[in-house]
């Protein structure tokens, strides 16, 4: 085998590699770049879910507190489970 050849097929050899080399780079962006979304999609999603439960809490007194008249205060140390109850009432 002359020398001519030699190189010809290490050239051959680079070019293979480094086409190789992008795809695996390619694979490897999109895949960093679909976990970064992901991760923003439940971020998100968790936000909502806080603003939901907020939005609950916030009726729940309201309705509380105007059932009471709009009078007092109402306990609202209340947990998800346990509706704001006016003084001296029920929720």
């Amino acid at each position: 085998m002359n020398n001519r050849t030699r190189n010809q097929r290490g050239f051959t050899t680079l070019v293979v590699s480094l086409l190789i080399l992008a795809v695996v780079t390619l694979i490897t962006i999109y895949a960093a770049n679909t976990t970064i979304t992901e991760q923003r999609i439940s971020a998100t999603q968790y936000r909502s879910d806080q603003a939901l439960v907020a939005a609950d809490a916030g009726l729940e007194w309201g309705m509380a507190y105007f059932g009471s008249g709009g009078r007092g205060t109402l306990d609202c140390t209340a947990t998800p489970y346990e509706p704001c109850v006016a003084p001296g009432g029920t929720a």
